[in-house]
């Protein structure tokens, strides 16, 4: 599985590029509920991330996807 997680430091540095996306979508607390369940749902054996930063991977995403 392959999943662009879409790097705060992106979206905050680059706001034009995500304009036409209500703020709702964009905050991270509602994106990261998602991509957890989407992930778990499928089960893959391997997941390839993209614009995944290092804190977000090791303290919030990586714990969760290992229940």
């Amino acid at each position: 599985m392959t999943y662009n997680i879409l790097a705060e430091c992106h979206r905050v540095k680059s706001p034009e590029y995500l304009e036409w996306t209500s703020e709702q979508y964009l905050d991270m607390s509602y994106r990261h509920e998602r991509i957890v369940a989407e992930i778990s749902k499928y089960k893959p054996q391997v997941v390839c991330m993209q614009e995944v930063e290092t804190k977000y991977f090791t303290e919030i995403l990586h714990p969760c996807l290992k229940r």
